[in-house]
């Protein structure tokens, strides 16, 4: 999870913070997603919406498929947790999950057409459930054999 990178990307709606949940010796994993994540953003100069997708042409962590992240509520906990409220009820600071994504997932997401992207990122979460991908594993393989 990052710390700070509120401060460091001005202008956004609300502070934000991003994290990627993984098996707990996977840790070092997350740290270089969230650290390639936070090097987009810092590029974009500004921060990630739900639904955002950063992608590789190739895998970023060695030995495994995970060329990307999707922005996402955590499929693990409740929504309300994606946000810390402020003392005036409204959000403080929003965590921005990054769900782990194969170089093929990402490639096909980055390659709708941007009316289309919502459709397919639907359909990728549902495929990942359908298959019951663990998430938290950036050892998993792709569920776009072949394209959907």
């Amino acid at each position: 999870m990052t710390a700070g990178l509120a401060e460091a990307v001005p202008g956004g709606l609300a502070r934000q913070e991003i994290l990627v949940t993984v098996h707990p010796l996977q840790w070092e994993a997350a740290r270089i997603l969230v650290s390639a994540t936070t090097s987009t953003i810092l590029e974009r100069g500004r921060g990630l919406i739900r639904g955002d997708v950063v992608t590789s042409d190739e895998p970023l962590l060695a030995g495994t498929e995970i060329g990307g992240v999707l922005a996402a509520v955590n499929p693990y906990l409740p929504e309300e947790s994606s946000n810390r409220p402020s003392e005036t009820g409204g959000v403080e600071t929003e965590f921005m999950s990054l769900i782990p994504l194969t170089v093929a997932e990402g490639s096909w997401l980055a390659a709708s057409p941007e009316a289309d992207l919502g459709a397919r990122q639907v359909r990728l979460l549902e495929l990942l459930d359908d298959e019951s991908v663990d998430l938290l594993d950036v050892r998993r393989t792709s569920v776009l054999t072949p394209l959907p």
